[in-house]
């Protein structure tokens, strides 16, 4: 969500709603999505908020209401959530012109990983990843330009 801050930054009253229903496929259609120009990136970026929290909202009820019911086979969905991370990831990587900001996440993650192990690396891969974007936001940014 930190690299949509300057994305956001002018949006006026829609900017509230659109931190509010940021999730992970809101960033990616928002971030690196191709708005023609002559639709309203403010009015864009709310619909695919909108559109998206919605369909959240609808699957977890539906998830809740029908998950005792019907029997579902949910093999294989820890690939395939870790397959759309890289590619949201990878599209963002090809998009930008200055990889600062992934070298930063992926060395983090790894890092973390080796000191914390696999259950317990996310929460200060984050911090880390928080920490480092902070500390260094005035250098990534004159680096992007």
């Amino acid at each position: 969500g930190i690299a949509m801050l300057e994305k956001y930054g002018h949006m006026g009253w829609k900017k509230p709603f659109l931190i509010f229903m940021m999730c992970d496929e809101t960033f990616a259609l928002n971030y690196a999505g191709s708005i023609p120009r002559s639709v309203d990136r403010g009015w864009y970026m709310l619909w695919v908020s909108v559109l998206n929290y919605l369909y959240w909202v609808s699957g977890a009820l539906l998830g809740g209401l029908l998950g005792n019911v019907i029997p579902w086979n949910i093999k294989g969905i820890g690939f395939v959530m870790t397959t759309m991370f890289v590619v949201i990831f990878l599209e963002q990587l090809m998009k930008e012109k200055q990889h600062i900001t992934a070298v930063i996440g992926a060395i983090s993650a790894v890092l973390c990983r080796i000191l914390f192990g696999a259950d317990n690396f996310l929460l200060p891969t984050m911090f880390l990843i928080l920490l480092l974007l902070t500390l260094g936001r005035k250098k990534i940014e004159r680096g992007l330009e």
